[in-house]
Parts: C-alpha cells; structure tokens; sequence
C-alpha cells in the first residue's frame, strides 16, 4: 500500500507534463522564424554549425532553408520532400510517409495526439522564464536517445537532439511568428533547370 503513495505523484506528474507539452504543440498550427543550429560530439566539442529561415504547418508541410555556410533548401508539401542543394546542382526527392511524423522537427506540424506512445515525457525544468520539456522514446529501435524542447511565452525557443552516437544537434529558434496564415507555395518545389534530379519516389 505504502509504494502507491509513493508512486501515484510520480504518474499524476508525467500526466501532467504530456498535457502541458501537448497543449504547446497543439496551439502551433503555423510557425515561422530564423534558426541558428549546431552540432557537438559526444565530448561537447562544437562539429559544425548552421543557420537559416524556416516555415513549418500542419500537417507535415516543411520550409526550412539553410543560408550558411552551405546553402540547402528542405520542402514538404506533406505527400513529397525535396532536398536542393544549389552547390551540387541536385535534389533529391523522397515520398512523406509514416516515419517521417515520427522525427523530432514532426513535432511542430504534425499530429501529436499519441506522443505518449513515442515519448516519456517529463518537465526537467520549470522556471520564470520558461519550460524544459524532456522526451525519452519508448522505442528503443529509436535513432535518438532524447529530446529537448524548451519554450517562452511566445513559443519554442529551442529543440535539442542527442542520439545514439550522444552527438548532440541544437537548434535555437528566434524571431518566431506563429499562426499567420502562410503561402501554400512556399511548400511546393520547382526543379531549377540543369539540376540533377534523384527521385527515390518512383
């Protein structure tokens, strides 16, 4: 009898973080912004580093345009993915499937009503200033390890990936605009002329 008690606020909190992580990403139906990213080896040393301007809405529709130092540009328009790398004169374009909802950016415009079958969810820090949400997934077939996502009262201000190899990619948002209403065609692709093409959809 005495373990329940013991138990019980444990489970009442985890109930609780995942309500109040779902609540954020439901609220996001469109989001916009600039994003610096980096990357870090398991000892912390920075590897590489990136930054650019993206647009995200739901459901799975993707912009997300690297600037520097190498320019490449994702597309989604939900059914296909392009990836363009002006440098190399290609894209690449791959079908939008299941798996594709399951990866950590997914959790901004895709649908998050069973994230408590993918994640232990958990708040690991609660300030004035805002929330740390932690994200353990229960598969552990997983390619990341965890996932951080932490918010202001404006919205998400930065989404960290550690996995399996404990190399970590952080990508801090700023200048977040979220739910305007937002081109249709910023998600749709036209192959530029004299650029390769690998279509892996056929």
């Amino acid at each position: 009898m005495g373990c329940f008690l013991f138990i019980a606020p444990l489970l009442v909190s985890a109930n609780d973080a995942n309500d109040d992580l779902l609540a954020r990403l439901d609220a996001i139906k469109t989001i916009s912004g600039v994003f610096t990213q980096s990357l870090r080896d398991d000892l912390g040393d920075i590897i590489d580093t990136s930054q650019g301007n993206f647009t995200l809405a739901k459901p799975a529709k993707i912009r997300w345009n690297v600037m520097l130092p190498l320019e490449q540009l994702i597309v989604s328009n939900a059914t296909l993915l392009w990836i363009y790398d002006p440098d190399l004169e290609q894209v690449i374009i791959e079908s939008v499937d299941s798996n594709s909802q399951t990866t950590p950016i997914a959790l901004f415009n895709g649908d998050n009503d069973d994230i408590h079958t993918h994640y232990q969810v958990s708040v690991i820090n609660n300030e004035m200033t805002g929330d740390t949400f932690l994200l353990l997934p229960i598969d552990d077939a997983s390619l990341f390890r965890r996932i951080e996502i932490s918010f202001d009262n404006l919205g998400p201000i930065m989404l960290a990936i550690t996995d399996s190899l404990d190399q970590v990619t952080r990508i801090d948002f700023h200048n977040i605009v979220l739910n305007e209403s937002v081109d249709p065609a910023l998600f749709e692709f036209v192959v530029p002329a004299d650029t390769d093409i690998i279509n892996n959809v056929q």
